[in-house]
This record gives structure tokens, C-alpha cells and sequence, in this order.
């Protein structure tokens, strides 16, 4: 096995050393705080290597019946496991999406290693979102959209 996935833990994302484009919109604090609301929202996991080294706090938070928000904070030493990574973010993406009929992320539009990743995990781009970033910055709307749950 290369790493372990555990339930979120509060003093997990303290562990953390964010990626420089996340610090742009949150601060360690801040980081924290908005983890904890989103996990207790949803789903919310921790993702370590088999030593126990944090390589990302993620979740799906529940907006309302059959509707989530992505979420992630990644590790910047997390690169050397994106494989493992992806495989298992995306089985939990793909195991929610039988009860959902849409799942949505937001990724800074001038990150692009992370739209790689949301089109890697299955997502489509829906647009851009100009100054919703903290600093000004625009972000872009991905989602994974499931026809057969929708009423």
C-alpha cells in the first residue's frame, strides 16, 4: 500500500505545509477553520503516506440533497504520490456520485496543476468566475454531473 486514508481529525490540516497557491486565499488559521465547517458538512478525509506524512485534507460537503462541494487542501510534498492520490480521491468521488446528481469544485484559474487535476478526477470545466478568489483572483467552476439523479 502506498498511503492510508483516515477520517479528518481537526489537528490534521496543522500538520499541513500548504501549497503556495492555496496561501493565496487562505491563511494557516483560516486554512483550519474553514476545513473543520466544510468537514463537518460532509464527508471529509485525511490522505497520509504509509510512514504517516499529511498529504492532503479533503471532503465533499453536502449543499443540499444530491448536491456537493469539493473540497481539498494539499501538502506541497504531495507531487510523488499524485497517483495514489488521484486513484483514491477520484473512488471517493465516483462512490458519492451514485447518490448525487451534481458534485462541484473551484480552482484558481492561474493554478494550472490543479485544473489538471479536477479534469483528471472526472470533472468538466463550466467557467470562469472572475474576482471570487480572496485576493482578487478568478476561479474556475468544475463539475461532475450525474443525469440519472436528477428528478
Amino acid at each position: 500500500m502506498i498511503g492510508r486514508v483516515a477520517p479528518f481529525a481537526a489537528g490534521d490540516i496543522a500538520e499541513l505545509e500548504p501549497v503556495a497557491q492555496q496561501l493565496h486565499d487562505f491563511t494557516s488559521a483560516g486554512m483550519a477553520r474553514s476545513a473543520q465547517v466544510l468537514a463537518d458538512a460532509g464527508s471529509a478525509f485525511t490522505l497520509r503516506t504509509c510512514g504517516g506524512r499529511i498529504l492532503a485534507v479533503c471532503g465533499i460537503a453536502e449543499i443540499d440533497k444530491g448536491y456537493g462541494h469539493g473540497w481539498a487542501f494539499m501538502d506541497r510534498r504531495a507531487g510523488p504520490h499524485m497517483r495514489w492520490l488521484s486513484a483514491t480521491v477520484r473512488a471517493h468521488i465516483d462512490d458519492k456520485m451514485a447518490t448525487h446528481r451534481r458534485i462541484e469544485i473551484m480552482v484558481r484559474a492561474d493554478w494550472g496543476t490543479a485544473r489538471k487535476w479536477a479534469e483528471q478526477l472526472g470533472f468538466a470545466r463550466e467557467g470562469r468566475m472572475a474576482a471570487a478568489a480572496r485576493d482578487g483572483g478568478d476561479m474556475l467552476r468544475f463539475a461532475r454531473v450525474n443525469e440519472r439523479n436528477i428528478a
